[in-house]
């Protein structure tokens, strides 16, 4: 059966954990050497086929078995998705990568990750980009005295820049919040949102004996963007 693989860590002794990962799956590791592949079965590897609910268990799924996995090890993380067909596909990447699994370990030795997520009300943010934004009070005006048919272009239109300007919003967003935690970690990585009313699904990698610098960042993230986000890290 397939493997679904979270993590690598310096732990080379095959050992069942004591924790359920994607599908509610035992999560186990399969070594090679002095280095262990976090994994568990899995009866289906195609990410890509999975509606919008099943993807999201998934995807916390896989973040919850790395937040276990760094109450007691250094983790190196894979990307959400990482699958091979079979124990023997898990111990060839172990080796042909082996040095560069090491090399992660190393980075991440007395270190901490914590994944940061933005969550917006759309609705509420959306209201208030129509009645700031004159172009498309303006766009708006145009379509409701033109009427269904010939207001068709200007509808199209209107829809079109208002996702654009949402998405301007977004992208602003997560350019102030990555810059305000650049400065307290050592390394930061894009994770899939989760639905539309989510921001920033980051991942954040800090000294472990600094977590409260980083909690106090948050503070004063949460205060600067106490009218428009909400914040969640864990």
């Amino acid at each position: 059966m397939a493997k679904y693989i979270y993590s690598i860590i310096q732990e080379g002794r095959p050992e069942v954990l004591a924790i359920h990962g994607i599908q509610n799956k035992v999560v186990h590791s399969v070594g090679f050497r002095d280095l262990g592949a976090v994994v568990s079965e899995c009866s289906n590897a195609n990410f890509d086929a999975l509606d919008k609910e099943e993807l999201t268990k998934c995807i916390l799924a896989h973040q919850k078995v790395n937040e276990e996995l760094l109450k007691c090890y250094d983790v190196a993380p894979m990307a959400f998705g990482t699958a091979a067909k079979d124990k023997g596909e898990v111990q060839d990447t172990l080796e042909k990568a082996y040095i560069q699994f090491k090399r992660a370990l190393k980075k991440v030795e007395n270190k901490a990750e914590f994944v940061v997520q933005a969550f917006w009300d759309e609705k509420k943010v959306l209201q208030d980009v129509v009645n700031t934004n004159t172009e498309i009070k303006k766009l708006q005006e145009e379509a409701a005295t033109l009427g269904k048919i010939r207001g068709m272009a200007a509808r199209l239109k209107l829809g079109k820049l208002v996702v654009e300007t949402l998405q301007a919003h977004r992208a602003e967003f997560v350019k102030e919040i990555e810059r305000a935690l650049k400065e307290v970690s050592y390394d930061q990585l894009h994770t899939p949102l989760q639905d539309t009313g989510m921001v920033l699904n980051l991942s954040v990698l800090v000294d472990k004996f600094r977590e409260d610098v980083l909690d106090k960042r948050m503070q004063g993230l949460g205060e600067k963007f106490k009218d428009v986000l909400r914040f969640k890290y864990i």
